[in-house]
C-alpha cells in the first residue's frame, strides 16, 4: 500500500505535460485573411514577368524536345510558346519589383500563322498593379501559385473552415476562362466555379468573384514541378472542398480557346483556417510526455 503511494503522485505529474499539450492543441483554430496580391506599388512600369516565352514568341512545335506533341493533337506541326511550370524558379519578375513570390507556367499552342503573343507582364496601374497576359489564335493556359508560407510563418498549412473563402479582381479581361487553383496535400485542384472577367480596355472597374472553400466541388488537376502541357485537360469536378485541410499554395488558372484573348488580376484574398506550427518547447514537451508514460508503463509491466 506504502509503494503505491510513492508512485501515484509520479504517474500524475508525468500525465499532466500530456493533458496540457492535448488542451492547446485542442482549441479552436481561427480563420486568417491573407492578401497574396493586391494594390498599387509593385511596380513603377510595365514589367515583364521572369523567364517570359514572349521573348522567344512562338517555336514550332518540332523544335520542342526533339519533336513533342505538346498539345496532344496527334502532329508536330503547331506553332508553341511555353514556360514550363516550376516550384521553385520566380514567375514574378527579379528586378523592378516588390511584392509576394509567385510561381507558374505558359502555354499557348497555335495553328495559325497569324498567332501572336503580346503580353506576359504586371501592368502599373493606379487603379492596382495587375498579371496579364494577351494572346491571339491561340489555344492558352496558365497556372499563376503563391505559397502561403510566406504571408505567415507561424502557419504550418491551412485548412477550409465552414466559411472560408477565396476571392479574385480581374480587369482588362476578354474571351478568357478562369478557375480558382489550390494545392492541397500536394495535390492541385481546380475550382468548378468558375472566375468572371474584368470588362475589355477597362482598367478602372475590378469585378470580385467570391466562393466558398468547402462547399465548391474541385477538380484534380496534374499539375507538377517541369510541366510544360499546362492546359487543364478536364476531369470531373468530384472532389469537396470541405475535404481540403493540408492547403498550403492558392492562385489562379486561365484559359482560352483558339482566339484573341486576355486576362487580368489586380486582387487576390483568401481567408482559411491556419493549423500553427507546433512550436520547439511543445514538441519536446510532447517528447518527453511521451517518453515518461512509456517508462511508466514498462515499470507496471
Amino acid at each position: 500500500m506504502m509503494t503505491e503511494r510513492k508512485v501515484l503522485p509520479v504517474v500524475w505529474v508525468r500525465y499532466i505535460p500530456v493533458l496540457g499539450l492535448v488542451a492547446a492543441l485542442s482549441a479552436p483554430l481561427e480563420a486568417a485573411p491573407i492578401v497574396l496580391w493586391g494594390g498599387t506599388g509593385h511596380v513603377s512600369a510595365d514589367t515583364e514577368l521572369n523567364n517570359s516565352p514572349r521573348a522567344a514568341g512562338y517555336i514550332a512545335e518540332s523544335a520542342i524536345n526533339g519533336g513533342t506533341d505538346v498539345n496532344g493533337d496527334g502532329d508536330t506541326l503547331d506553332k508553341v510558346a511555353s514556360l514550363a511550370f516550376s516550384e521553385t524558379a520566380p514567375l514574378n519578375p527579379t528586378s523592378g519589383y516588390t511584392g509576394p513570390t509567385f510561381h507558374g507556367g505558359f502555354l499557348a499552342v497555335a495553328g495559325s500563322s497569324s498567332a501572336t503573343f503580346e503580353a506576359f507582364k504586371i501592368v502599373n496601374n493606379a487603379a492596382g498593379d495587375y498579371l496579364w497576359w494577351l494572346t491571339r489564335h491561340a489555344t492558352t493556359g496558365m497556372p499563376v501559385v503563391f505559397d502561403l508560407a510566406q504571408f505567415d510563418a507561424s502557419a504550418d498549412h491551412y485548412q477550409a473552415g465552414p466559411d472560408s473563402t477565396l476571392s479574385v479582381d480581374t480587369l482588362n479581361g476578354w474571351a478568357a476562362s478562369g478557375r480558382f487553383l489550390v494545392r492541397n496535400a500536394g495535390q492541385y485542384y481546380l475550382s468548378e466555379a468558375p472566375i468572371a472577367l474584368g470588362g475589355n480596355n477597362d482598367v478602372t472597374n475590378h469585378v470580385t468573384t467570391s466562393i466558398y472553400v468547402a462547399s465548391t466541388m474541385w477538380a484534380p488537376y496534374a499539375l507538377a514541378d517541369g510541366n510544360t502541357d499546362v492546359i487543364f485537360s478536364g476531369s470531373a469536378f468530384s472532389v469537396s472542398g470541405s475535404t481540403f485541410t493540408d492547403i498550403d499554395a492558392i492562385g489562379w488558372y486561365t484559359y482560352v480557346h483558339p482566339t484573341a484573348a486576355k486576362f487580368g488580376v489586380s486582387g487576390l484574398r483568401a481567408d482559411l483556417v491556419a493549423v500553427p506550427t507546433p512550436e520547439p518547447g511543445t514538441l519536446a514537451l510532447l517528447l518527453a510526455g511521451g517518453c515518461a508514460l512509456t517508462v511508466r508503463r514498462r515499470r507496471r509491466a
